[in-house]
């Protein structure tokens, strides 16, 4: 799903100031559970195929 910039300003309008539900996972991941704001569409994410757990999405990547 694209999102144009227009879409993008709306959205973390919406989301500032808003927390993670599990917010000791996200301070563990990104050193804070406040939602940051987006930069390009989170439909969309590309794996890469990597050595011991690198590139692998755990628990605590799809819960944020």
């Amino acid at each position: 799903m694209p999102l144009n910039e227009n879409k993008l300003t709306l959205v973390n309008a919406y989301k500032a100031n808003m927390k993670y539900a599990d917010e000791k996972t996200a301070i563990s991941l990104r050193g804070t559970g406040a939602k940051q704001p987006l930069k390009e569409s989170p439909f969309m994410r590309e794996f890469e195929y990597g050595a011991n757990n690198e590139g692998y999405w755990s628990y605590e990547h799809m819960v944020l």
